[in-house]
């Protein structure tokens, strides 16, 4: 054998040697730390709580996890050391920290539950550097660091009280992380700012991002480009998530089966259970619908079985047996005759069958078959094609669910045809599939819309939506702006002052002087000139 034969054969050996070996589980490993009894500051009420739904979610997404509760700087630096054994050459490493923290001369620290800072040097021997918690990541194929740690931080403000050194110097929040390659960095807020306390069981970051990871099948840049999008929203746009990435591909954080990808594999052939089991385990998909009218058809179809084959069990208990050699007296065959008539009148009632005088031709027929044919064949097994086609509601109603799953029908399933939804539904679903839009509900239309396994109907949001998640949400703008009605941006228009007005006081009326009366010199006085005139006497 030649040198060239036998390293071609070895190495063919060692190919098939590793196509037969079974492939290694991913390593997934969480550090989760949560910090809320502090000893030297108020308690905080989010963080322990946190902690712990982060720890659960995580879980369930395929990570071993640590965890630790209101650890001292001992404690804190324990579960770091055994966290980084276990990242070492680990597929994916992650650390989520809620707590205290602050920022000093652009460093970063995470601060434990037994911290003073005293003084400024305090800074450097009481607290956990965000280095540290870097190397711990840094032999992890893909590492993931997520702080919820930008809190109003009295520790830190009285320490810059106290402090006496001018080089001593902190701001608020975080400093921005220097990421590693292949590593997604996630702030609460953004860098050099202060995150708010949720009003419930979790912060708003925290309690968005665990909702979002609960949800399988999204690729970590979108989980937290959702995440931001429900904080700055709960937050009336005040706090907004910071993220950097570094990633060379993509990684998703729960990377379990998508409700979309479930649904095209129990579509046709999912039972009951394994409906309902969708239904609980994605409550929220726009499939939800379409899993419960599945349920609903296969339920019918069931049940109708059923009553078909009861049925076919009473006539065959109905027909008349061959009469009985070793019964010579007709009176002791009176009970088996009793007992077949109660089957028969049981049969028709559960059948709901006419009475036998509307069908003597069909039941002569059966009893002369039963009397030439002493050993009948068993029932056979209920055929679900015998239950005859579905009512006109129940295929109406069938085919506004997958008009709905296609994206072309956001009504009610109400199982009316000639609404004006619904026939501008299947009209936009014959238009973007390149069919004739039937005039009447067939099956032939609702086997071609379950063939479409993906949206076909694109999502037109209103001027004032945008599209997010496969869904239209309400666009929003910046503080201090509004929506006009083309869906644009614009300044609040801010009231013009009302003109002062000053109330006067009523002007007192005018003061009149009454004028001296003359008075009339008396009758006959003295003084008064008087002449006669004409006969006539004057005075004046």
């Amino acid at each position: 054998m030649t040198v060239g034969r036998f390293w071609l054969l070895l190495t063919l050996c060692l190919v098939a040697a590793a196509m037969s070996a079974p492939a290694m589980a991913e390593r997934r490993v969480a550090l989760v730390i949560g910090n809320s009894a502090y000893q030297n500051a108020p308690l905080l009420a989010n963080p322990r709580n946190d902690a712990a739904d982060m720890a659960a979610v995580l879980r369930k997404a395929g990570f071993e996890v640590i965890e630790g509760f209101d650890l001292d700087k001992r404690g804190f630096e324990m579960h770091l050391a055994r966290f980084g054994r276990l990242a070492a050459n680990a597929d994916a490493a992650l650390v989520f920290y809620a707590g205290h923290g602050m920022q000093s001369q652009g460093q970063n620290f995470l601060m434990p539950v037994d911290v003073k800072l005293e003084d400024e040097f305090a800074v450097q021997f009481e607290t956990i550097r965000l280095d540290d918690i870097l190397f711990a990541l840094s032999q992890a194929r893909v590492r993931l660091l997520v702080l919820d740690a930008c809190r109003n931080n009295p520790l830190v403000e009285r320490l810059a009280r106290r402090s006496t050194t001018r080089a001593f110097a902190y701001a608020q929040g975080l400093a921005q992380v220097q990421s590693l390659p292949d590593m997604v960095v996630a702030y609460a807020t953004r860098a050099n700012d202060v995150a708010f306390d949720g009003t419930g069981r979790n912060s708003f970051f925290t309690g968005a991002l665990v909702q979002e990871i609960a949800v399988p099948g999204l690729e970590v840049g979108q989980l937290f480009r959702r995440v931001s999008g429900n904080v700055a929203r709960m937050t009336a746009g005040k706090q907004r998530p910071d993220l950097w990435i570094t990633l060379a591909g993509e990684f998703y954080i729960n990377p379990g089966e998508t409700d979309v990808q479930a649904w095209s594999r129990l579509r046709e052939r999912g039972t009951p259970d394994e409906l309902r089991e969708f239904m609980a385990k994605y409550p929220n998909s726009y499939l939800v619908d379409a899993a419960r009218g599945r349920i609903e058809s296969i339920e019918s179809r069931q049940r109708l079985a059923r009553l078909e084959q009861e049925r076919r069990r009473s006539e065959e208990a109905a027909r008349p047996a061959e009469p009985d050699r070793s019964i010579p007296d007709r009176a002791e065959r009176a009970p088996a005759d009793e007992v077949r008539s109660k089957t028969a009148e049981e049969t028709r009632r559960l059948s709901q069958q006419p009475p036998p005088a509307e069908q003597g031709t069909a039941s002569a027929s059966r009893t002369e078959v039963a009397a030439v044919d002493p050993h009948p064949a068993l029932p056979k097994a209920p055929d679900l094609a015998e239950a005859g086609p579905p009512k006109e509601g129940e295929l109406v109603r069938a085919v506004q669910r997958e008009l709905a799953r296609v994206g072309c029908f956001s009504g009610r399933a109400d199982g009316k045809w000639a609404n004006a939804a619904t026939s501008r539904a299947v009209r936009e679903f014959a238009r973007h599939a390149r069919l004739e839009a039937p005039t009447a509900p067939s099956l032939e239309f609702l086997n071609a819309l379950k063939e479409r396994r993906a949206r076909i109907c694109p999502l037109v949001c209103g001027p004032r939506e945008v599209e997010r998640g496969g869904a239209c949400v309400a666009r929003t703008c910046p503080r201090g702006q509004r929506l006009d009605r083309d869906g644009a941006c614009v300044e609040v228009e801010k009231p013009k002052p009302k003109p002062r007005v000053v109330e006067r006081a009523p002007a007192a009326p005018a003061r009149v002087t009454p004028r001296p009366r003359a008075e009339r010199p008396a009758s006959g006085g003295g003084g008064r000139r008087c002449f006669t005139f004409n006969g006539q006497s004057f005075c004046e």
